[in-house]
Parts: structure tokens; sequence; C-alpha cells
């Protein structure tokens, strides 16, 4: 397996990508199970990010990271 070393700026970069991407389909999709799925994910993609950055993240990233997981106007969040 070839060895692959990432920043701290990009592997926030990909989290929140994938963050952004996945919480964009839980407010397209109709199917209240399939939201609750893609929240679930999103969330999940955020404690990865956090479980590979601990004792060296930002705060104002993980903020930032775990505001975009909120659901405003739908009424209901993780």
């Amino acid at each position: 397996m070839a060895e692959k070393t990432w920043s701290y700026g990009e592997l926030t970069r990909i989290a929140e990508k994938e963050i952004d991407k996945l919480m964009a389909e839980v407010r397209t999709t109709a199917n209240f199970e399939e939201r609750v799925h893609l929240q679930k994910y999103a969330a999940g993609v955020l404690m990865g990010w956090m479980a590979v950055t601990f004792m060296n993240r930002e705060e104002a990233d993980e903020q930032r990271l775990k505001d975009k997981l909120r659901l405003a106007g739908i009424g209901h969040s993780l």
C-alpha cells in the first residue's frame, strides 16, 4: 500500500466538502428515512474528521463543521 500524507487543511476541506454534499442531499430528499440516513452519514464524516484531527484541530473549524449539520427550517437535526 502506498503511503500518502495529508495536511490538516486538506483533511478539513475534504470533510467539509463531503458534509456539504450530504447535507445538500438531505435538504432535497423527500423521504424522511433517507434524510435521516444522509444526515447521520454527514455526522459520521464529522466524527471521523474529529478523530483524525484530535489534539490538533482548530476550534473554529470544528464549530463550522458542526454548524453544517444543522437543518434550519426542517424541524429536526442530529
